[in-house]
């Protein structure tokens, strides 16, 4: 799948490159599920993985193709956790619980996580640093930098959840959502001048 946010919604196709990603991560463990689940067909004597039912297509298709990245990438972090811990890695039981797993999140769609882009955020205000990214700017725009150089830490929280709303949050104006609807990322005004103002509770 492309490197860059994609707006696209799943496709067909595009669930046949989940199954193929899923089989490269899980190997046996998920054409062991696919056998058990009626996902593909016995072809040739062999099990051939696929969408057989229309299943996953039809858990996926409300989604976009930068979703699915996402979920994907929480695939791949679980994967890599549990082989850590000297456990097995167990894919998806169901193309729902894969559906819950593409949460939009900045680092699969080529944004700073949060922390490096709220730590980017602190050292633009107390020392002039330049913004990492345009979407860390963008989202730096709604955040009061002047006053933040005075904060006390219950203020800087206060600032870290303003900047958190309008950087990696549900919030449809938010710089994840917008980045994976394909816009383009730029700086907007200063639109609040208090934090406890900028974000409903």
């Amino acid at each position: 799948m492309s490197t860059t946010a994609n707006a696209k919604p799943v496709t067909q196709g595009t669930v046949d490159q989940v199954f193929v990603a899923l089989g490269q991560l899980y190997g046996t463990h998920w054409r062991r599920r696919c056998m058990d689940s009626g996902w593909g067909q016995q072809i040739d004597g062999q099990w051939a993985c696929f969408d057989a039912t229309g299943e996953w297509h039809g858990a996926l298709q409300h989604l976009s193709e930068s979703h699915v990245r996402c979920g994907l990438d929480a695939c791949n972090e679980r994967a890599e956790l549990a082989v850590a811990k000297g456990d097995t890695a167990w894919p998806p039981e169901s193309a729902m619980l894969f559906a819950k797993l593409c949460r939009l999140r900045p680092e699969p769609l080529g944004l700073p996580s949060l922390e490096a882009a709220w730590r980017n955020v602190q050292e633009h205000a107390f020392a002039g640093a330049l913004f990492i990214h345009e979407g860390v700017a963008a989202a730096a725009g709604h955040v009061d930098l002047h006053n933040m150089r005075s904060a006390t830490y219950n203020q800087l929280a206060e600032h870290r959840r303003v900047f958190k709303h309008y950087y990696a949050s549900s919030n449809r104006d938010c710089v994840v959502e917008r980045v994976a609807r394909g816009e383009t990322m730029r700086p907007k005004p200063r639109s609040v001048t208090t934090a406890s103002s900028a974000v409903p509770s």
